[in-house]
């Protein structure tokens, strides 16, 4: 099995992957300095998420107009100039004095981030054979996955030595490095497609409904979710004005969103499963290192440590499905993958509070494997069928799709995770007159137990989400294995050839 060999330039594949790990990475990289946001700029914490919040929907929005952007205007003039918005926009944020001009600059960097994002793995690629597309996709995927997780782990190291303003302006010589590398490339696209017509209902309905998504999954746990009408009203609004875009475009022959690319069946299959990706891939990285400090007290270095051995896991895993990948079917990689991750889940929960650094040291290991064998093959079968000339407009609307999974599974683990707190600490409480250590006369003060209490239901907590997780994934891989099984039949029986996805 041959270890990564970039069969295509370096400066190509400089070009490619600085510009998607910037981007990938400014949409977490301000989880760690909003403390020091808010105190430099005088303003509240809502006030601040905020600008996260701008720079994800902004990139989120032009995801699935780079198609029509890039068949209008040409991919390389639209890469320089997304290069120098990206990088006027992180220049501006670094020098914001309010708390409405950081979120209206990173409105800026984020319309450039999410252009980078399509664009970068479009010029990658396009710079491989057909026939070697995969090995492109490898190393997209795998920038992808660490990117998010990288982020707060390099926000901390610069927050360590440099004050906020930093965490932007570290993206501005990169920038100008990029584009002065493009210069003289030709990365345009090989096979050019005609642009739809531009419409601004189009854009509108599509920011708003964006918008509307958003906002309910920022605010949905602070303010109870659907039993706010709040939340409601926005969850209504989003479904309203998403279906009426969807209408819009199917509707249009000549569309800015091409949404007949789900007609291809690898792609519509790759999207599916790029839910279930992106939701566990974002999902693990919000609840890893809570669980690591909250319950194992583990410091901000030693979590950023834990990063080493995922990583390790996930090359392994990723060279493992590629060598697999050119003998049997992806419906054959996929399952064991998530396999695999349902036990390091459940392994967490189960010893959730057992746990020592050396024995999540090879949890994690155990994770990256996983994630590298079962996310990697997802978006070679998204791609495997997908025509040149469609490659952008294929690559926004695969982008957007993973991105939002992963926002919306990142929500649904924050809120089963605080009800299952919640649950147990009610629950614990009801039990306190039955434990004697606490009752007795020289028990500790009454915050002391109620400080007791809330631990061990943390603990439970985590242990329940883990468990639960666990039983998702395993559910779902079991559903896939089951849909290979079904596609192979006809094969198996002599009917017709087994449509392989890979």
């Amino acid at each position: 099995m041959k270890l990564f060999r970039p069969r295509v330039p370096l400066a190509v594949l400089a070009v490619a992957t600085i510009p998607l790990w910037l981007s990938i990475m400014d949409t977490t990289i301000l989880n760690v300095a909003y403390d020091d946001i808010v105190a430099s700029l005088g303003a509240t914490l809502d006030e601040v998420s905020w600008a996260s919040t701008a720079y994800l929907l902004a990139s989120i929005t032009m995801l699935p107009l780079t198609g029509w952007v890039v068949a209008r205007y040409g991919r390389k003039r639209l890469f320089i100039i997304s290069l120098l918005l990206f990088a006027l926009g992180s220049l501006l944020c670094g020098f914001a004095t309010t708390a409405t001009q950081l979120g209206l600059f990173r409105l800026l960097q984020g319309a450039g981030g999410g252009l980078l994002a399509t664009l970068s793995q479009s010029v990658l690629i396009d710079a491989y054979p057909d026939e070697e597309r995969g090995e492109a996709l490898n190393l997209l995927s795998v920038l992808a996955m660490v990117a998010p997780v990288a982020g707060p782990i390099m926000g901390g190291f610069v927050l360590e030595r440099f004050s906020w303003p930093m965490l932007f302006f570290i993206n501005v010589p990169l920038a100008l490095f990029t584009v002065w590398l493009c210069l003289d490339m030709d990365i345009d696209q090989k096979q050019k497609s005609i642009p739809g017509r531009f419409s601004f209902r189009t854009v509108l309905l599509l920011f708003a409904a964006l918008f509307a998504l958003q906002y309910a999954l920022q605010n949905g746990q602070r303010l109870d979710w659907l039993s706010s009408p709040e939340i409601r009203w926005f969850v209504i609004a989003s479904v309203v004005l998403g279906g009426a875009l969807i209408v819009q475009q199917l509707r249009t022959p000549r569309p800015m969103i091409d949404l007949r690319l789900f007609k291809n069946q690898n792609f519509l299959i790759g999207n599916v499963l790029s839910t279930v990706a992106g939701a566990s891939n974002y999902g693990v990285a919000f609840l890893g290192p809570l669980f690591l400090q909250q319950i194992l007290g583990f410091s901000p270095f030693q979590t950023a440590l834990l990063t080493i051995p995922a990583t390790l896991g996930l090359f392994i895993g990723n060279r493992a499905q590629a060598y697999l990948s050119k003998k049997i079917s992806l419906y054959l990689i996929v399952p064991p993958g998530m396999l695999l991750l349902a036990i390091a889940l459940w392994y967490n929960g189960v010893y959730a509070d057992l746990n020592s650094f050396s024995s999540i040291w090879w949890l994690r290991i155990v994770q990256g494997i996983a994630f590298g064998a079962f996310v990697v093959p997802i978006g070679i079968m998204a791609f495997a069928t997908i025509p040149k000339r469609d490659v952008d407009a294929a690559s926004g609307l695969f982008g957007i799709i993973r991105q939002e999974s992963g926002v919306i599974g990142i929500a649904v683990i924050a809120a089963m995770l605080e009800g299952s707190q919640d649950f147990y600490f009610r629950r614990l409480l009801e039990d306190v007159p039955k434990w004697p250590v606490l009752t007795h006369r020289a028990a500790v003060s009454q915050n002391a137990i109620v400080a007791s209490v809330s631990q061990h239901a943390a603990v439970l907590a985590y242990q329940h989400v883990f468990a639960l997780s666990a039983a998702i994934v395993f559910v779902l891989a079991v559903l896939i294995a089951l849909y290979g099984f079904w596609e192979s039949l006809p094969a198996r029986l002599g009917n017709r050839p087994a449509r392989d996805p890979a």
